[in-house]
């Protein structure tokens, strides 16, 4: 699911769509001869339109081109305003269109070489819709508003995003600061050793004391941020390098300057803030790459960009957060399969407040937050026992094997 697709699921629902992105123009049809073209003589009729992640644009002016030769082809050039490629709609008479090319280019000129087999009629009105930009009612920042509050209450009602998030620490140091808000840490490991829940009375204060396997953890500060509290300290600060070559967007192996200082080979960091699970670590590559944990945003990451290793993990419900603004559009939104299907309504909700409708307001708001509420029931991840075998001797029951496990 994309930002864009949940605004214009509120869009639509309220008829407040925003402007769309023209269609082709100066489409140019030109006979040619290519080694391997099939079209058969005869003249052709041709529109093409212009495709968006949201929709597609009206056709074009049509125009007309008429084969003699043998290896027929059609020279096909138009202007483009999308990077998401166009169509091309062609047929043997006048508005007759019904077979359809997609392409990813149409501001160069291509050579059409066969008849295209799959059925499709142009579009009777532009539906490419961009999401960034106002409708006539609500500005695209109001929108953006709306869908970041709509994410934010779903998170709560759902008690929180399963995530991992993870921190650097450094030596000495018994505070560190969790990114974002959890509404709940159930797991928590320091250099790979796992951590008990305890609470920060218990901690001894008098002086400093470091070791390299730590006992508790408990949360000090929770307001606008969270302050996380640890004992004994680290005796050890969290690795530090850079990435020596750029990280892509979907890659999944970091190459950094220096893995010298890393302890796990199946540990956490953070590249230029998004955090990323690793599990493998041959020479300076950090491979298997698992990425935007912790409500961070998969991004380009270029050469030079800042790797801390995460030596103090968790795993946990995060409070989703989420700062999505115009021009986000596009970006994917990281929740699970079902959201989307409610999220919309709490769009209606707000629009029906601005509208100075309160009632109407109250009923949605309270229905949106009733479906996530039920989604959360019907859907909510559990680990717990699990029977082995027949039922005839008693059961015995295991707490600590991965939720425990159940033996007759």
């Amino acid at each position: 699911m994309l930002v864009g697709d949940l605004i214009m699921a509120v869009r639509e629902a309220m008829t407040d769509n925003p402007p769309t992105i023209p269609a082709p123009t100066g489409l140019t049809l030109t006979p040619a001869t290519v080694a391997g073209g099939t079209i058969p003589n005869g003249t052709y009729y041709i529109v093409a339109t212009n495709v968006n992640l949201w929709g597609e644009t009206s056709p074009c002016a049509e125009q007309s081109v008429t084969l003699t030769g043998g290896q027929n082809a059609i020279t096909i050039q138009a202007s483009q305003q999308t990077i998401n490629g166009g169509r091309i709609y062609i047929g043997t008479s006048a508005g007759g269109e019904y077979l359809q090319f997609t392409t990813g280019q149409l501001s160069y000129a291509f050579n059409l070489t066969a008849m295209p087999v799959l059925q499709g009629y142009p579009p009777t009105r532009n539906t490419a819709y961009l999401p960034d930009q106002d409708g006539d009612a609500v500005s695209a920042f109001t929108m953006f508003r709306w869908i970041n509050d709509a994410l934010k209450l779903a998170s709560q009602v759902c008690g929180g995003l399963l995530d991992y998030g993870g921190v650097g620490t450094v030596a000495g140091a018994p505070q560190v600061i969790a990114p974002g808000l959890w509404k709940k840490i159930s797991s928590m490991w320091y250099d790979g050793y796992p951590l008990a829940m305890d609470d920060n009375g218990n901690y001894f204060r008098r002086n400093a004391i470091t070791a390299s396997v730590l006992s508790s953890v408990a949360v000090s500060t929770f307001n606008n941020q969270m302050m996380l509290e640890i004992w004994p300290q680290p005796s050890r600060s969290a690795a530090l390098t850079q990435l020596a070559v750029a990280l892509q967007i979907g890659q999944l192996t970091a190459t950094v300057n220096s893995s010298a200082n890393f302890l796990l080979t199946n540990g956490f960091v953070s590249i230029n803030g998004e955090i990323c699970s690793y599990s493998g670590l041959t020479g300076n590559v950090l491979s298997n790459l698992q990425r935007a944990l912790g409500g961070t945003t998969q991004a380009l990451q270029p050469i030079g960009s800042i790797v801390q290793e995460l030596n103090l993990f968790w795993s946990g419900w995060r409070e989703y957060a989420p700062n999505f603004l115009p021009g986000t559009s596009a970006q994917v939104v990281p929740v699970p399969l079902g959201w989307e299907t409610n999220l919309f309504e709490y769009g209606l909700a707000r629009m029906k407040l601005a509208e100075q409708n309160v009632g109407d307001y109250s009923k949605l708001n309270e229905s949106f937050k009733k479906q996530m509420s039920d989604w959360y029931r019907a859907n909510k991840v559990a680990v717990g026992p699990r029977q082995i075998g027949d039922q005839t001797s008693g059961l015995e029951v295991l707490p600590n094997l991965g939720g425990g496990w159940v033996i007759p």
